[in-house]
């Protein structure tokens, strides 16, 4: 698989409003015995969306899905899927907001998706989370599935920078 898109306002056109910037991916694509493999590296540049801008970023996605058979035409599209999906943003910013990296490892084994960690970085302050949730079966909510967040912030900062729907399940380990 390739993929160069030097102009994602072309391709995402169809949005409102278009994405903008530069992707590029490679990676294979295999089939084996009923499986399906996806080894995937990803880069881009100057991405943006509304109020949304990455500098540049980079990923890679291996993923491996056991197909299910024919008949099981209702399994959700994570039956049998395992990921592990690796990112880095640089110069991130959303508005008035800017983090000068993110970086993420997320986990999946079919509906149940591990963040290993997430962290922010800005100047020299590192914010990181830990957690677990559940994918919804067909036609569920994803905000009524169990899920467990676990960030590393200071009590202080807890009710300014976690802010839900509902009450999340919350541990924390406070910085000296």
């Amino acid at each position: 698989i390739s993929i160069d898109a030097p102009d994602l306002k072309q391709l995402t056109g169809f949005l409102t409003p278009p994405a903008t910037g530069a992707l590029q991916a490679n990676g294979t694509l295999t089939t084996n015995d009923g499986v399906v493999s996806l080894d995937l590296k990803a880069t881009g540049d100057l991405i943006g969306y509304g109020e949304a801008a990455v500098k540049n970023l980079s990923a890679t996605i291996p993923a491996k899905r056991k197909m299910p058979p024919a008949e099981q035409k209702d399994a959700p599209f994570f039956a049998g899927l395992s990921s592990s999906v690796h990112a880095e943003l640089h110069d991130v910013r959303y508005g008035d907001y800017a983090v000068d990296q993110v970086s993420a490892a997320v986990q999946s084994a079919g509906a149940k998706v591990a963040l290993e960690p997430l962290a922010t970085t800005r100047n020299q302050n590192v914010r990181q989370v830990r957690g677990t949730c559940q994918l919804p079966a067909p036609h569920e909510q994803l905000t009524t599935q169990p899920a467990e967040r676990q960030p590393d912030l200071p009590r202080q900062q807890l009710a300014v920078r976690w802010t839900m729907c509902r009450p999340p399940t919350l541990t924390a380990r406070p910085r000296p």
